[in-house]
């Protein structure tokens, strides 16, 4: 009897895991962490430095390999997604003053090496993909 709840548990749980599989066709800003095994902010051999001024601001980083991070938001309502799957240290400055901005950016590379991104205005959205 314990064999068979042992082996009812390890059949319940595998198809728990297949699941929740992404495929590429759904893959998004908001689940690739999923599909590149759940990174999460990363080590502390870099640095992240997030400034908010305002009201309702919001900044979410996942970065597998920190280098130097730092997003300021001044204003109202701003979002700022910031995703590195990668093993290319991530580098980069987003400074956004205004209210109802958005930024995504995923993927880090030799091209994104110590970009910045300054916004100076209200209701903008910004897109950035590095692969």
């Amino acid at each position: 009897m314990k064999n068979l709840l042992a082996i009812l548990f390890l059949s319940l749980s595998l198809f728990y895991k297949a699941q929740q599989k992404v495929s590429f066709e759904e893959l998004n800003s908001q689940n690739v962490l999923q599909a590149f095994g759940g990174a999460g902010v990363g080590s502390s051999a870099g640095f992240t430095q997030v400034l908010q001024v305002g009201n309702g601001n919001d900044v979410k980083i996942y970065d597998r390999n920190p280098k130097q991070v730092s997003i300021s938001q001044i204003g109202n309502e701003n979002q700022t997604l910031y995703i590195n799957t990668s093993n290319t240290p991530s580098a980069a400055t987003i400074n956004t003053k205004g209210n109802s901005n958005y930024v995504d950016m995923v993927g880090s590379n030799s091209i994104s090496e110590n970009m910045k991104i300054n916004i100076n205005n209200s209701n903008m959205i910004i897109f950035i993909r590095n692969y």
